[in-house]
């Protein structure tokens, strides 16, 4: 397994600076990149790319460092503080789309009023559902920055506290995607 951390010359940390990851991206693809290089480079400037978007992306940052720990993330579980947020975002969920269908399958004007109204409340809880879920995601950050300072003296707990992050980062990452698209969609 390619160690990115290595790769891009990277402390093994929970928390990479933005800034530092990019400025070592910066330095190593200029010198790697098949053009300044040379065509045999090619494939090493591929994994730089893989590298950078790797460590860039807090979960996948953090699978990386889990595996390259050894560890084996756990099947993802739900943090007690989410269940009701994540229930509320798979109840709006299919309230959207349920919604989206109904529109699609209306004929008359009226119908379709009535509908683009209910759009409109559903569209407006949806987005107040992706605001929770997006502050989550910020304080879920913040607890990533803090995991540093323990990383290097506490390994096991810091392992423990990184699948945890590694885990919560994964579901609010998923059900962001899912209330953006469907955002999208109910306003088009």
């Amino acid at each position: 397994m390619t160690d990115y951390f290595a790769l891009l010359r990277q402390p093994h940390q929970p928390h990479l600076a933005d800034s530092a990851l990019e400025q070592a991206f910066r330095e190593r693809a200029r010198l790697l990149h098949p053009d300044a290089a040379g065509a045999k480079e090619g494939d090493e400037f591929a994994q730089l790319n893989t590298a950078f978007n790797v460590l860039r992306d807090p979960r996948s940052r953090l699978r990386h460092l889990l595996e390259l720990e050894g560890v084996t993330p756990e099947k993802e579980l739900i943090a007690p503080e989410l269940v009701e947020l994540f229930s509320r975002a798979a109840e709006i969920t299919h309230q959207a789309k349920a919604e989206i269908a109904k529109e699609r399958g209306s004929n008359s004007a009226i119908a379709r009023s009535v509908a683009h109204f209910k759009r409109s409340q559903i569209r407006a809880e949806l987005v107040s559902v992706l605001r929770k879920l997006e502050a989550n995601e910020l304080g879920t950050r913040r607890d990533l920055e803090n995991l540093n300072a323990i990383w290097d003296k506490e390994r096991a707990v810091a392992i423990e506290k990184t699948m945890q992050l590694q885990q919560r980062f994964t579901i609010l990452q998923r059900w962001m995607d899912t209330l953006g698209e469907l955002q999208f969609a109910l306003e088009n």
